[in-house]
């Protein structure tokens, strides 16, 4: 018995075997993906299952609400913070508890106060600023509140300047390198 074999067929038949491979490897490969990923609509029921019998949704933890309440005119403390929601005896509580280092009877209209609640309105921390260097703080810790005053330090530096003046003060003074507010001071102590 003689075998012929014929190339051109040959090559046929592998070249469609191999296609019958990748074609059986591709549908596999797909069909186990598509067991592994359920469902659009199973995706939702699962989301909505939990896991484990005894998972406890926990709430996000609520985030202090800070408010900047301007004093009007002739308004007092007690007045402001009623309008805020605030009961009088948290309001007293407040106000005796700063009463030994500031007297929130002499806050001034037009000044800012700010005060941090939880959204339940319950106050957190009150600031009133003083002057320009003094603040009071109000802190509730659990049911203590202490008021404390923040003082702001100022650093004084003397620096010394010299020089010349060639055509006029502001040209000198901005040619040595110094803010414009150095000629105006200079010109109003001449």
């Amino acid at each position: 018995m003689k075998i012929v074999l014929n190339t051109r067929n040959l090559l046929r038949n592998l070249l469609l075997l191999l296609i019958a491979l990748v074609t059986a490897g591709y549908y596999l490969h797909y069909t186990s993906r598509r067991e592994a990923a359920p469902a659009a609509s199973q995706v939702n029921m699962l989301s909505l299952s939990p896991i484990v019998q005894d998972l406890r949704v926990m709430e996000p933890k609520a985030e202090p609400v800070t408010a900047v309440v301007q004093v009007s005119k002739n308004q007092t403390f007690s007045e402001l913070m009623e309008r805020r929601g605030f009961d009088p005896e948290t309001i007293h509580n407040i106000y005796e508890s700063s009463k030994k280092i500031y007297n929130l009877a002499q806050i001034h209209a037009g000044k800012n106060i700010f005060i941090t609640t939880t959204p339940e309105n319950e106050i957190l921390s009150l600031a009133y600023s003083i002057d320009p260097l003094k603040t009071l703080v109000i802190l509730k810790n659990q049911d203590l509140i202490e008021a404390v005053i923040q003082e702001k330090r100022i650093e004084v530096r003397m620096e010394e300047l010299g020089g010349f003046i060639e055509g006029s003060l502001y040209s000198t003074v901005d040619s040595l390198g110094e803010e414009d507010q150095l000629v105006l001071d200079f010109a109003e102590i001449f």
